[in-house]
């Protein structure tokens, strides 16, 4: 009895380990205040939604709508690093990979933004922005049939 109990303690340990493992390792947020300067406004805005992180850090949503508040008030940079955050945790979910590749393409990566493209184009193919987004970005690497295709 007592080599059963300490086999399935054993087992349900490197279990959990392997779980601890695996699981997505998501540094903090940024703080507000590292971003630069800032209407009060919009800093408590930021706070607030880096809050909602700091509650649930495994929310893609939080980081998306964090992500959205970056982009929102010109903070390209914390708001790709979000996004990216939120696809890391909702893979199946367009919209955060939508928006990374906006921001990825305003950070002058249009190869990174397309491919974030074509996985929003998989996951969501009825939606028309992501093509017309397309069209133009391989536009502007005189992709005339790709774009025409898009």
């Amino acid at each position: 009895m007592y080599r059963v109990l300490v086999g399935l303690l054993l087992i349900a340990g490197i279990g959990a380990g392997i779980w601890w493992m695996a699981r997505p390792q998501l540094p903090d947020p940024p703080q507000i205040e590292a971003l630069g300067s800032m209407d009060p406004d919009v800093a408590a805005l930021l706070r607030e939604l880096r809050s909602a992180i700091e509650d649930d850090r495994s929310s893609a949503a939080a980081w998306g709508r964090f992500a959205m508040g970056c982009e929102a008030n010109g903070f390209v940079g914390a708001a790709r690093d979000a996004y990216q955050r939120a696809t890391l945790l909702a893979p199946d979910e367009p919209r955060w990979a939508y928006r990374l590749a906006l921001v990825t393409s305003r950070l002058g990566d249009n190869d990174a933004a397309l491919a974030t493209l074509a996985r929003v184009n998989e996951l969501a193919p009825e939606y028309g922005p992501a093509w017309f987004r397309r069209g133009l970005w391989l536009l502007d690497r005189a992709d005339v049939a790709g774009a025409e295709q898009a």
